[in-house]
């Protein structure tokens, strides 16, 4: 694992990152499965209670500022575990299963603000811009290839052993957290006074710090146009492009290959003096291919324009992290973390209402090239609206 930062304690934690990750996208996929016989009412149900309880980001974000994120790791991925063994060995009941997912996914989203806030301490500062590329293609990883083995595992085992393997990753990661060595979390003055001056504070510090205020603009602006590409990709490859019925998941997956390719950039880099201006040159690299793809005479070309813009959004992605992280207050780090966490949730939440009009009202070609200017316009907004956030070799000092 040469491409990994050489701190063990980062290796741990990548690896644990990786086994709960693809243990998730797996178990998604049975867990849809397992669902399904009960009508589409339930499966609708199922990706709710995996993504809505995600909003709760910005006060995720303020606990792991308050208390040991070492303990909230662990804490939550035992919970995780306790819940997804209780889906895997009791029979499927909407009513019962709903909430215990929904309450599994709240946990997995204490968790992410206490890892990320942890992260400079596991790594040298110069050594970030590595560590958070890792951390991407751990993701990006488990987003191309975790419905694929969920669906291989299906193939040979049912719904209940998939969930059951799920629970598992999670006891493994708990194996390799519990041996980090991390710093106690400081205890600034704003976190003494209470739970809710904490969050206060850290909004505060969002929306006065211009990198901060910037980039989550930037963020919701960003997700919420390429929302709309996301929601006209199936209608462009069936009606516009006349792909075949494999085309809508290969042009998904070329998407993926991208996303893991952008990060995969960062790997022989120790220094990024200005990662907002990275994210600028990722997510314009993404509208670039939105716009492309919106216009694409062929399918073939599609495959280009998707790889183009699976590149750009994750360096965007990696950018993103080291903005926060080079421009947050260290002891407001996990709750600015959580709310630009939860950003992408609520704005594609947002987007999707939006864009089923207007498919209809202009098809997927206009939407799609909407999407893609719309992103192009935001880049440039940002680079009129924002200063560089300061060099990620400050954070030698955090380190």
């Amino acid at each position: 694992m040469s491409f990994l930062p050489a701190r063990p304690d980062f290796r741990r934690f990548w690896l644990a990152r990786v086994m709960s990750f693809a243990g998730d996208q797996i178990a998604q996929v049975a867990l849809v499965v397992l669902a399904a016989p009960e009508g589409p009412l339930a499966t609708s149900m199922v990706l709710l209670a995996l993504s809505l309880p995600r909003l709760i980001g910005p006060f995720a974000g303020a606990l792991a500022d308050m208390y040991s994120a070492k303990k909230i790791m662990v804490l939550t991925d035992l919970g995780q575990a306790v819940l997804f063994f209780t889906v895997a060995l009791i029979p499927f009941n909407l009513a019962v299963n709903i909430p215990i997912i929904a309450l599994a996914t709240l946990l997995n989203t204490l968790f992410l603000p206490a890892g990320r806030r942890s992260i400079p301490a596991m790594v040298a500062g110069e050594e970030l811009p590595k560590a958070f590329a890792a951390m991407a293609i751990c993701f990006n990883a488990g987003f191309a290839a975790g419905p694929l083995l969920g669906g291989a595992l299906l193939a040979v085992v049912d719904t209940r052993a998939v969930v059951l393997v799920d629970a598992l990753t999670f006891l493994a990661s708990i194996a390799l957290i519990v041996r980090l060595d991390l710093p106690a979390t400081p205890r600034a003055e704003e976190h003494r006074v209470g739970y809710g001056r904490t969050l206060l504070v850290g909004f505060r510090e969002l929306l006065s710090n211009r990198a901060l205020g910037s980039v989550a603009l930037g963020l919701f602006l960003v997700v919420s146009f390429a929302s709309m590409t996301t929601a006209s990709l199936v209608f462009l490859a069936r009606d516009e492009l006349h792909g075949p019925t494999w085309s809508y998941g290969a042009l998904i997956g070329v998407y993926g290959v991208g996303m893991l390719l952008g990060p995969a950039i960062f790997l022989g880099r120790v220094r990024i003096r200005n990662p907002l201006r990275v994210w600028r040159i990722g997510e314009g690299l993404f509208g670039l291919g939105a716009v492309t793809l919106g216009v694409a005479p062929w399918l073939g070309t599609a495959f280009v324009s998707q790889a183009v813009a699976g590149t750009g959004n994750g360096i965007g992605n990696v950018a993103t992290d080291l903005v926060v992280q080079s421009a947050t207050p260290e002891h407001m780090l996990g709750t600015v973390s959580g709310v630009t966490m939860s950003i992408p949730f609520a704005a594609s939440s947002l987007a999707y209402l939006v864009a089923i009009p207007l498919i209809d009202a202009l098809g997927p070609r206009w939407v799609t090239v909407i999407s893609g200017a719309g992103v192009l316009l935001v880049v440039i907004l940002i680079h009129a609206l924002a200063v560089d956030s300061r060099p990620v070799e400050a954070l030698d000092e955090t380190a």
